[in-house]
């Protein structure tokens, strides 16, 4: 665009997005990046861009089986992700994460790139459709299975999102995962559901229990926190007790429907 002439104000000059056929007047100049880095930025793009068709695609149309990228590609592919910010390239890097994924389907590591250049791209849905469709629900997925929680969350999904949880939790379970779910539950208010999960929680393990309800009592009301510790009393010694309740069965109120799940969800 052509911005001669006109006066702005109010903008945080610096973090504007522009590209080299952006004008503006002098004293807009002194505050902007000099367009002899974005050209610089467009030069370094295509050098990194080629770089990795020829290194990737070429070993990847040479190779038998299954297929992981060079690891030199993945630093690349992190630089392109920042360089793009500047110049409007978006869309060719998403085009060519999407023949990269096409091609190495079993690149763990590839495929969380995307993800997280979706996320910091907006598109949330696509982010989530493409974890949905390279989860086999194993262990080895577990983590995938909790990003994928963590966007079902932000798109509204509640009952995907929960059954991802569940999936994530039967996986691989960990103290976390416990809690995770548990919040859901007191999120939607399904409290039988509630009372299943921590039923489920292997008390064997004192730590893990004692380390669950820390963390529930950050995050639930007085009230509820104390019917959840009525159902795990039997993984939890006096001392534990003791320790969770601090010597007093008093303590700040939280409301559970107030909690940022999207940050609560350690994903």
């Amino acid at each position: 665009m052509d911005l001669t002439g006109i006066e702005i104000f109010g903008f945080d000059v610096p973090n504007i997005i522009f590209d080299i056929t952006t004008k503006f007047d002098p004293v807009m100049h002194c505050n902007m990046v000099d367009l002899q880095e974005l050209q610089q930025a467009e030069s370094m793009w295509d050098i990194i861009f080629n770089e990795i068709y020829t290194e990737a695609f070429d070993k990847a149309y040479r190779t038998k089986g299954s297929f992981i990228l060079p690891k030199s590609i993945y630093s690349k592919l992190r630089a392109l992700s920042s360089i793009r910010r500047g110049i409007h390239r978006d869309h060719e890097l998403i085009n060519l994460f999407d023949r990269l994924v096409s091609m190495y389907d079993t690149d763990t590591q590839l495929l969380m790139l995307f993800v997280d250049h979706l996320l910091d791209f907006g598109d949330f849905q696509r982010a989530r459709d493409l974890l949905a469709i390279n989860i086999k629900f194993k262990s080895s997925d577990a983590s995938k299975i909790d990003r994928l929680v963590r966007l079902l969350f932000e798109t509204g999904e509640m009952k995907q999102c929960i059954d991802a949880a569940e999936a994530a939790l039967n996986a691989l379970p960990s103290g976390q995962r416990y809690v995770n779910l548990i919040i859901l539950f007191f999120y939607v208010d399904s409290y039988n559901d509630i009372e299943r999960v921590i039923k489920s929680i292997p008390y064997k393990s004192r730590k893990m229990a004692y380390s669950i309800a820390v963390d529930l009592k950050r995050y639930i009301d007085s009230q509820s926190f104390d019917s959840v510790l009525e159902l795990m009393r039997r993984g939890l010694s006096d001392d534990d007790l003791q320790a969770i309740y601090g010597g007093s069965r008093s303590y700040k109120r939280a409301d559970a429907n107030s909690v940022s799940l999207v940050k609560r969800l350690h994903i």
